[in-house]
């Protein structure tokens, strides 16, 4: 028997309710059941094309819903930074509703339910953090400074100032608990209003910071080669620089202490300027004797670590003249008691994250020396460069800390939580901007800085690599901040922690001079870098946009 025509066929209709039904149910009464003549019998009658319609256009709507349409909402709503998504308020009963389709209903300001932080919150935001930025940025510029006076000294030279610096940022990690506890319980003791307490809080930990430099100071000193030579994976003389370096820096290391608790007490005032006028004491005095010491005295790199010893101190005195009518504070000294021991235990899970960050950045920074000394080297540049755009980022996020510990400590949780999405929104922006500003500048500044030609072509692939990154470490360092003003700061240290160890140091210290090797060696290890920061910056965003009301705590 001949098929029929396909253009006469009928599709066959739909089965009502009651059609296959179990044995014994009782049909139902709102539809009569069709005859079974009116059925087709045979499933070939349906036809090929008519019988993936409705699966096809199922499919095609799923992918305008899920994909199309939420990336055409993007492109086409107003102006504005593309900020990390939320789902509510701090209280669910009261969480907005969204809109349907585009952003006329969407809020514009940070709020959680928002898609967009508008251009003027973020020029805003940016207005008010503009001194603690471009203080992060004197602080980059003096170390690049610091790095072109000694390039002239060698590689060897260059290669141990870096792993000196990093032996120095190992012991300022437990003074990270005092930064870290002043800029949360004196940030929400403001936002209560109890100024008495907030003068008590800063004077203890001023006190007991500078008696707590002290054994770190004494016990660098002692091991300082030791460190040296395990960093550089056993070079002599890169770990003989490392610690005539470091033991010269360590005899500042209390000054460094208390210029520590007093940034942190400027920036849970607000008092943003304040902060500036000691970075900029400390860039002159640091930019002044470096060619004095390492030059005319002839101390080398000894030199370069007396002068950045020195500017230590001159930034504390600086911030601790200006405490009283910058910041508003009485007595910045005071007797170490209870409140000491209070700030350090807030501070303890950033002093444990900083400790075991910096522990992690070791054993990375070993890896790395496993592709060579130029590799090293370059990786000591690129990350100097670097910091003049992730230090104005680390400026947003103690920023973000301090805005959001005084909304906190005035009980204004959904302010708090709106504050946070807007700086966050805003640490991407100009990340991204940073970004193009470093891979615009990769080239002159490697051949500025870089003693040789194969170590200027590695920092230009550093940055390169390091620009991609940018706009997620903004991200993260900015809602690690906030929810590190709004009281919590042991889940910052978690994510921290877990993306640092299994995304980023397994992995080097797997791949970096075994799999892979050559020219290939660095890049692998920078590459591995980027994709940890991209995975904390996601898990931070999905934390932030769900848990913040459960984080958020008063402290005072």
């Amino acid at each position: 028997m001949a098929p029929l025509p396909r253009r006469r066929l009928a599709r066959a209709p739909r089965p009502q309710k009651g059609l296959h039904t179990r044995p014994g149910a009782p049909e139902s009464p709102k539809s009569p059941r069709p005859s079974t003549a009116e059925a087709p019998s045979s499933p070939a009658l349906l036809g090929p094309r008519s019988k993936y319609r409705c699966r096809r256009t199922c499919f095609r709507w799923l992918c305008w819903i899920r994909v199309v349409h939420p990336v055409l909402r993007r492109v086409f709503c107003r102006a504005g930074v593309v900020a990390l998504p939320g789902r509510g308020s701090i209280d669910p009963s009261t969480r907005p509703s969204r809109p349907r389709m585009g952003c006329r209903g969407a809020p514009a300001d940070g709020l959680p339910g928002g898609r967009v932080v508008g251009l003027a919150e973020v020029r805003r935001i940016l207005r008010e953090a503009w001194p603690l930025m471009l203080a992060e940025g004197v602080s980059s510029i003096v170390s690049l400074i610091d790095l072109a006076f000694v390039s002239r000294l060698g590689v060897t030279a260059l290669a141990g100032v870096g792993v000196g610096s990093y032996a120095g940022w190992f012991l300022n990690v437990p003074l990270a608990a005092f930064y870290i506890g002043v800029l949360v319980l004196a940030s929400q003791a403001l936002g209560a209003g109890r100024r008495d307490l907030a003068d008590r809080i800063v004077g203890e930990s001023f006190s007991a910071a500078m008696l707590a430099a002290l054994p770190l100071a004494a016990t660098g000193i002692a091991a300082a080669y030791e460190l040296g030579l395990w960093l550089s994976s056993g070079d002599a003389g890169v770990a003989e620089a490392a610690a005539a370096y470091l033991r010269a820096r360590l005899l500042g290391h209390s000054f460094f202490a208390a210029m520590l608790v007093l940034d942190a007490a400027y920036r849970a005032a607000g008092a943003n300027r304040g902060i500036l006028y000691g970075a900029a004491a400390t860039a002159i005095v640091n930019t002044v004797l470096d060619p004095i010491l390492i030059y005319l005295a002839g101390l080398g790199v000894s030199g370069a670590g007396l002068a950045t010893a020195a500017s230590y101190a001159a930034g504390t005195l600086v911030l601790a003249v200006r405490a009283r009518g910058q910041a508003g504070y009485g007595s910045i000294v005071g007797v170490p008691r209870g409140l000491a021991v209070r700030v350090f235990r807030v501070g303890a899970p950033a002093m444990a994250e900083r400790l075991l960050f910096a522990g992690g950045n070791l054993v990375y920074l070993a890896a790395v020396a496993r592709c060579g000394e130029a590799a090293l080297a370059a990786h000591t540049i690129g990350i100097r460069i670097e910091s003049l755009a992730f230090l104005p980022a680390f400026a947003l996020s103690t920023y973000a800390s301090g805005e959001v510990g005084r909304l906190v400590g005035a009980g204004a949780l959904e302010d708090a939580q709106r504050r946070g999405w807007s700086i966050a929104g805003a640490s991407a922006a100009f990340m991204t901007f940073m970004a193009l500003v470093l891979a615009g500048v990769s080239v002159p500044a490697s051949l500025l800085l870089a003693p040789s030609g194969d170590v200027a072509k590695l920092v230009v692939a550093y940055l390169l690599l390091a620009a991609v990154s940018e706009p997620a470490l903004g991200a993260v360092m900015s809602i690690g901040g906030a929810i590190r003003g709004a009281g919590n700061t042991l889940v910052p240290t978690l994510v921290n922690l877990i993306g640092l160890y299994l995304v980023r140091v397994a992995p080097a210290y797997i791949l970096v001079g075994r799999v892979a090797s050559g020219i290939t060696c660095p890049l692998v290890a920078w590459l591995i870098m980027d994709i940890d920061v991209a995975v904390r910056a996601a898990a931070f965003a999905i934390i932030y946009r769900r848990y913040f009301s459960r984080l958020a705590r008063r402290l005072v």
